[in-house]
């Protein structure tokens, strides 16, 4: 079976039940399938044929997920570009992908790619699309989906790119299914469940969360298309499970402390933590998750003195966003869980994670060089993360395997390990070690506030704080100089993916300048 089959087979069981909710919109699973159905029509009579992209781009809402489901039932193969790209990156992608038609949220996402001369179709025309289908017969759609075959291409993933140009994982319908299938396992997820979707659906791991999930357990879907909504729809939906990325966590407990500053409130949250969970709309929340980046321990043991137990998961988007889970009954802190059922992990001598089984991918589109550098010959894919198991077979992913320095003295140092430690800092957003080459290493400090990177006693403070970490540290490994920088990251400046990850490229070369000054 594939997850599209198991989205109509889920349909037909639940009928009227919540599918999907945004605002005082919703649609039981009935009216999703319907709607899928007219999604995959309206594309067959706009000239879609089998095994053609369709691009989708926008924010997390049900026309997104119409769009994406409705492209697999037609044959296509889904596309889906992040809201965040420039023009020339979404351009870049619909042109590589060959896509023959893009749904689009809004006249601004239309813009971006009105070069490629491709029909474009909006979120705000949706009804007047969905009407272009109706003289195309169901039986085409069912036909369609018939010729389906499991291990196919389902569709493209682009990566972030934190490197250069993004590469398209190609994802089967076996690798969807089988993540799907894994994803409600492990989670024991079932038509009881609500969940609540508003990180980028472009990222495989929310489109495990909000689209294929759901195919198979029947959990209920409410949209957040605006990040700013996000404590109002928690509060709202009050979510069984939730997934957030370490900076989401991270966000979160900071809100929280800083409405504990005074001794009463803290008092109040040691007595009563069932209120914070309610009021952060987590009171019902039985599955908390975290992935696609490492998270700060003292943000795992907030959580859990909260009552919010967050379980941190492995995985990368050439693996379906499957690898290995903390679990409920199986969990320990400051890894990322064991391996998941069905699948092979195993550590290369080197140290890099290597993985194989039914959710490896089937290779980058049009980059045969790339995917024969990323999988080998015994169908192994070589993940570029490092690790080792403890004596309990818990994984501890210790670095990328690219992001390793190498001093001039020939240490090889982790960079994001120090990181996590400066991140720590009071009023520390974010912190880039640098030294590749050099015989010290060095560290670029993005303050929460910009006004203090001009501030003397902050950064005094930064100092004093960087000397403690260095006191933890290996000689090697400690931090000599150090620049508190006047700007933060962001995706929208580029510092970021959309999924967070630092692009340590975009830094090395829009602060150059400043990195050369620590090294005078």
């Amino acid at each position: 079976m594939t997850s599209i089959e198991s989205f109509f087979a889920t349909a037909a069981r639940l009928g009227s039940r919540l599918a999907w909710k945004h605002g005082v919109r919703q649609f039981s699973w009935r009216e999703a399938a319907q709607v899928v159905r007219r999604t995959a029509r309206a594309l067959i009579a706009l000239g879609v044929k089998p095994g053609e992209a369709v691009c989708v781009v926008g924010p997390n809402l049900p026309e997104w997920v119409q769009a994406d489901l409705g492209a697999i039932a037609a044959g296509a193969v889904p596309a889906p570009i992040y809201p965040t790209l420039t023009a020339e990156q979404a351009q870049y992608i619909a042109r590589h992908s060959e896509a023959r038609v893009a749904i689009v949220s809004d006249a601004a996402q239309a813009e971006k790619l009105s070069g490629t001369g491709m029909p474009l179709v909006l979120f705000s025309e949706w009804e007047k699309f969905l009407a272009r289908g109706d003289g195309v017969p169901e039986s085409e759609v069912d036909a369609r989906l018939r010729a389906l075959k499991p291990d196919g291409l389902a569709t493209l993933i682009y990566t972030s790119g934190t490197t250069g140009p993004p590469k398209a994982v190609m994802l089967s319908h076996d690798n969807l299914w089988f993540a799907a299938q894994t994803a409600q396992r492990i989670g024991h997820v079932t038509s009881e469940d609500v969940l609540v979707s508003y990180l980028p659906l472009s990222h495989i791991a929310e489109q495990m969360i909000s689209i294929h999930g759901p195919t198979v357990s029947g959990a209920a879907v409410w949209f957040c298309d605006v990040l700013e909504k996000v404590p109002e729809v928690l509060r709202a939906a009050r979510p069984t499970i939730f997934f957030g990325v370490p900076r989401v966590w991270e966000k979160l407990q900071a809100r929280i402390e800083e409405q504990l500053k005074s001794p009463l409130r803290r008092m109040l949250v040691r007595l009563a933590p069932a209120l914070v969970r309610k009021k952060l709309g987590l009171d019902r929340a039985r599955f908390c998750v975290t992935g696609a980046a490492k998270i700060n321990t003292a943000t795992l043991q907030f959580f859990d003195s909260l009552g919010l137990p967050i379980l941190d998961m492995w995985g990368m988007t050439e693996s379906t966003a499957m690898g290995t889970a903390n679990l409920p009954a199986a969990r320990r802190i400051g890894t990322v869980g064991r391996p998941e059922e069905g699948l092979e992990v195993r550590i290369a001598r080197d140290g890099e994670i290597l993985t194989r089984g039914p959710h490896v991918f089937l290779g980058y589109f049009k980059d045969s060089r790339a995917t024969s550098e990323t999988l080998d010959a015994e169908g192994f894919l070589h993940t570029g993360d490092v690790g080792e198991f403890d004596d309990a077979g818990y994984l501890r992913i210790t670095d990328r395997k690219k992001d390793l320095l190498i001093t001039s003295g020939g240490k090889n140092v982790s960079p994001q390990n120090i990181e996590v430690q400066l991140g720590r800092i009071a009023g520390v957003a974010q912190a880039v070690v640098v030294g590749d080459a050099r015989k010290y290493l060095a560290a670029l400090i993005v303050p929460e506030v910009i006004e203090k990177a001009r501030d003397a006693e902050f950064v005094a403070h930064v100092g004093r704080e960087i000397e403690k970490v260095n006191s933890r540290l290996a000689h090697y490994e400690t931090i000599k100089k150090f620049k508190v920088l006047p700007a933060q990251f962001t995706i929208d400046s580029g510092e970021l993916t959309p999924t967070m990850k630092l692009k340590r490229k975009v830094v090395a070369q829009r602060y150059a300048r400043e990195i050369d000054e620590l090294f005078a």
